[in-house]
C-alpha cells in the first residue's frame, strides 16, 4: 500500500477472494483443529502440529507444482526424520 494506489474498483473485485479466505482458513480449518485437538493426545497433536510447515510445502508441490532445492528437500527429510524419532523410543521397533 505504501508504494501502490489501489481503487475502489480492484478493492471490491478482490473482496470475494478475501472473504472466501477469511471464512475457509479461520472459520473451517482452526475449527475443525481444535476439534481434532479435543480428541487427540496432547503430545501427538503437538508433533502434528510441528508439521505443519512440511505439510504446507508437500501441498505446494502437488497442487501448485512448485518445485524445491535441495536444501529445502533435505531440510523436509530431517523434519521428517525427527518427528520419528521423537515417536520411537530407544530399542522399540517400528510396526
Amino acid at each position: 500500500l505504501i508504494f501502490e494506489s489501489p481503487s475502489i474498483i480492484t478493492i471490491i473485485e478482490c473482496a470475494g477472494p478475501i472473504l472466501y479466505t477469511a471464512i475457509m482458513v479461520v472459520g473451517v480449518a482452526y475449527t475443525l483443529q481444535i476439534i481434532g485437538q479435543k480428541t487427540t493426545d496432547p503430545n501427538i497433536a503437538a508433533i502434528i502440529l510441528s508439521m505443519e510447515s512440511l505439510f504446507a510445502v508437500i501441498s505446494g508441490a502437488i497442487f501448485l507444482k512448485e518445485t524445491m532445492t535441495i536444501k529445502e528437500i533435505a531440510g523436509c527429510v530431517l523434519m521428517f526424520a525427527a518427528v520419528i524419532m521423537t515417536q520411537v523410543k530407544s530399542g522399540e521397533k517400528i510396526e
